[in-house]
C-alpha cells in the first residue's frame, strides 16, 4: 500500500482559535494564582496587599502573553509546518523533515 503524505502551516497569530487558547490558559492560571495568593494574604490578615498583588499577577501574565505573542512571531513566523502522513500503521503527525519524502 502507497502512503499518502501531505504538509500544511498552520497560523499561529492570525488563528482566533489559537490565541484563544493561550489566552484562556494564560486566565486560567491568572485564576488560580490569584486564588492561592487571596486565601494567603487573607488567612494572614493582610487584605490590604490584595489589590496590589492581584494587579502584578495581572501585568506579568499580560507579559507571559507578549512573549508568547512574539515567539510565536518572530520565532515560528506566524507558521507551525506540520506534516501528515497516511499508511498501513495509521494517520501520524510529525515534523516535515522528519516524515515528508519531498522538502519543505
Amino acid at each position: 500500500m502507497d502512503m499518502l503524505v501531505w504538509d500544511m502551516e498552520i497560523p499561529l497569530l492570525t488563528s482566533g482559535d489559537i490565541l484563544g487558547g493561550v489566552l484562556k490558559a494564560l486566565l486560567v492560571a491568572l485564576l488560580i494564582m490569584g486564588g492561592l495568593m487571596t486565601v494567603i494574604f487573607g488567612s494572614q490578615g493582610n487584605w490590604h496587599d490584595i489589590l496590589p498583588m492581584l494587579g502584578m499577577l495581572a501585568l506579568v501574565t499580560g507579559g507571559f502573553l507578549g512573549v508568547a505573542a512574539l515567539v510565536m512571531g518572530l520565532v515560528f513566523r506566524n507558521r507551525l509546518r506540520v506534516c501528515y502522513s497516511l499508511g498501513p500503521e495509521g494517520i501520524r503527525c510529525c515534523c516535515p523533515s522528519a516524515c515528508c519524502a519531498s522538502p519543505l
